[in-house]
């Protein structure tokens, strides 16, 4: 073996010493001060959950998918890069800020890009997004679309009627019984989107488990309300656990639709229907289905997972009803009503249209 020179041996050894430093001087740093790290994710163009299938809310469903990827993150950081987004439509909307909150609510820090577009700033501001993404509030909200748009949410152990009756605003007369079976409908959703379940997930007892956006414009209320429970596939065959040939039967009557989430609304709006048939609130999608056929004019949309069901009535047609299977599970449920409430001031009622923010 050849021999090493005294001069190279004693620079070998201090490189030696001085790598040896420089790795504990690292992981020092690394110990007193960890290392930052966000993700950065680009939403899309289009905040879109439609009743028929387009480029736009498959993409939006794509994009909360990825949310969801992300969920489990600890001590992390996201950035979500809203710069491109140029439309908000209620019900993605919302979807979208109940799962930034659930985000937070598990440790993970969220930013935000802003937006370009000042229509999707003034909707970020209203719909109080821009806090819960660390941005700062417009100056000022004056788009008619968006100005009248109102936002609450509670905790999933309890249904707080009081706090959608706030959501809700003022009754009149005339209205009461619409907005009881909504309040009711709601209330009786939640209690069973938050049962015991293996793919439930961990919101604590005093934590937010439901989130909703209201608007009152041209006579027309818009009321849409969102939970990240374990859906009506997994909540009725628990809601019907002591009566299993009724759910079987249920089930059956759909068997020719596809998609087990759709199957599932289809069976819970029937079982509204197939019950004791009293005068009484309380079936859940009944009621929902219900407050529709009340005001004789709306909309009705729920989307469970990847199930969705759209109802709509007309004065002088035949409802319509639609049904469609997601691409992608939304992990989770909306309801979402529109139609015409009378009003002391209002002497017409335009006709019911889209809800666009």
């Amino acid at each position: 073996m050849r021999k090493i020179s005294k001069d190279r041996r004693v620079w070998l050894q201090r490189r030696q010493k001085a790598k040896s430093f420089d790795e504990l001087f690292a992981v020092g740093v690394a110990k007193a001060r960890p290392r930052f790290k966000r993700d950065t994710f680009v939403a899309p163009a289009y905040f879109s959950l439609s009743p028929k299938s387009t480029e736009r809310s498959e993409a939006a469903v794509q994009f909360l998918a990825f949310l969801r990827t992300i969920r489990n993150y600890r001590g992390e950081a996201i950035c979500i890069d809203m710069s491109r987004v140029q439309r908000m439509i209620v019900n993605a909307t919302l979807l979208f800020k109940a799962e930034v909150a659930y985000l937070r609510q598990r440790g993970v820090k969220v930013s935000a890009v802003m937006p370009r577009k000042p229509r999707t700033y003034q909707v970020l501001t209203q719909t109080g997004l821009t806090k819960m993404l660390g941005l700062p509030d417009c100056s000022a909200i004056d788009r008619e679309d968006t100005v009248h748009w109102r936002y609450a949410g509670g905790a999933w152990n309890l249904a707080q009627p009081s706090r959608l009756q706030t959501l809700l605003g003022d009754t009149q007369e005339g209205n009461a019984l619409l907005y009881t079976g909504m309040i009711e409908s709601v209330a009786n959703c939640i209690e069973h989107a938050y049962r015991a379940h293996p793919a439930r997930r961990g919101f604590g007892q005093n934590e937010d488990g439901w989130w909703g956006f209201q608007q009152l414009r041209d006579g027309v209320l818009s009321t849409c309300i969102c939970d990240l429970g374990i859906g009506i596939a997994r909540s009725l065959p628990l809601k019907l656990s002591e009566e299993p040939r009724l759910l079987k039967k249920l089930l059956s009557l759909f068997n020719h639709i596809r998609g087990k989430d759709v199957r599932s609304i289809l069976a819970a709006i029937e079982y509204g229907r197939s019950s004791t048939g009293e005068i009484q609130r309380g079936k859940g999608l009944r009621d929902a289905h219900r407050v529709i056929d009340d005001a004789g004019q709306g909309q009705l949309h729920i989307f469970s997972n990847r199930g969705m069901y759209y109802y709509a009535r007309d004065p002088g047609k035949e409802p319509q009803t639609l049904t469609r299977r997601l691409a992608e599970s939304i992990e989770g449920t909306i309801y979402y009503w529109q139609y015409p409430i009378q009003s002391k001031t209002e002497t017409g009622v335009p006709p019911v249209q889209g809800a666009l923010i």
